[in-house]
C-alpha cells in the first residue's frame, strides 16, 4: 500500500513537472518611439488561433509595468498563432502575430514593440495680408508621418484666390511637423513646423 502510494506521489509530480515546462514564457517591452520612453500601463489584447479554426479566439489580456514590460505565459497546446493587440486609442495600431513554431519552452521568448502616439496639426490658411483673386499659395510637407490612410498627401498643394481655410494632419506624438510654403511671384515663402503632442493637436496659422 505503502508502494503505490509513493508511486502515485511520484508520478502526479512528474506530471506536474511536466506540465511546467509546457508551458510558454513570452514576454518582452513596449517603447514609445515618440516620447523615448516605455510605454506603461498598457494593455495588450491577446488572441489564439487554434489548429482548424477560421478565426482567432480572445485569449485575455495583460497590463504592461511602470517599465513597459509585458509577461505571457500559454500552455503549450495546439494553438497557431497568437495575435497581440495594443488597446489604446491614443496610439497607432499594433497588431503582431507570433507564430507556434517560433517558440521555445526552454527559455523565455522575448518580442519587444515599438508605436507612436496619434497627434494632429491644424493648419489654417488665410488670405487677409495681401487679399487677390489671383494669388496662388502653395504648400508641402517636409517632415511628418506618411503612408498611412489618415496621413495628409506628400504632394505640393494650391490653394488659389481668396482662401480662408483648415487643414488638420495626423503625426506622430512627440515628433515636428513641418511644411514649406510659398507665395507664388510674391517673394513670400519659408517654413512653418510644430512638435505635436500625444492625442492632441497643436494650431498653425499661415497668413498671407
Amino acid at each position: 500500500m505503502r508502494h503505490l502510494f509513493y508511486s502515485l506521489f511520484f508520478f502526479l509530480l512528474l506530471l506536474g513537472c511536466k506540465k511546467g515546462k509546457a508551458d510558454f514564457e513570452i514576454t518582452g517591452r513596449i517603447y514609445d518611439a515618440g516620447t523615448g520612453t516605455y510605454l506603461a500601463n498598457a494593455t495588450l489584447l491577446i488572441y489564439k488561433t487554434n489548429a482548424g479554426a477560421d478565426t482567432p479566439e480572445y485569449y485575455g489580456g495583460v497590463v504592461t509595468d511602470s517599465e513597459g514590460r509585458y509577461t505571457i505565459k500559454i500552455e503549450r497546446d495546439r494553438f497557431v498563432s497568437l495575435d497581440l493587440i495594443l488597446d489604446d486609442y491614443r496610439y497607432f495600431e499594433l497588431n503582431e502575430t507570433i507564430y507556434f513554431e517560433e517558440l521555445t519552452t526552454k527559455e523565455a521568448n522575448v518580442y519587444d514593440y515599438s508605436v507612436t502616439g496619434k497627434s494632429w496639426i491644424k493648419i489654417h490658411l488665410v488670405n487677409s495680408l495681401t487679399p487677390s483673386e489671383g494669388s496662388h499659395l502653395t504648400i508641402k510637407r517636409i517632415t511628418g508621418k506618411e503612408d498611412c490612410a489618415e496621413c495628409c498627401p506628400g504632394y505640393t498643394r494650391h490653394f488659389y484666390g481668396m482662401v480662408d481655410t483648415t487643414l488638420y494632419c495626423i503625426n506622430d506624438a512627440g515628433t515636428p511637423y513641418s511644411f514649406d510654403y510659398s507665395l507664388v511671384g510674391m517673394g513670400f515663402d519659408g517654413v512653418k513646423s510644430a512638435i505635436t503632442p500625444l492625442y492632441d493637436t497643436v494650431l498653425v496659422e499661415l497668413e498671407y
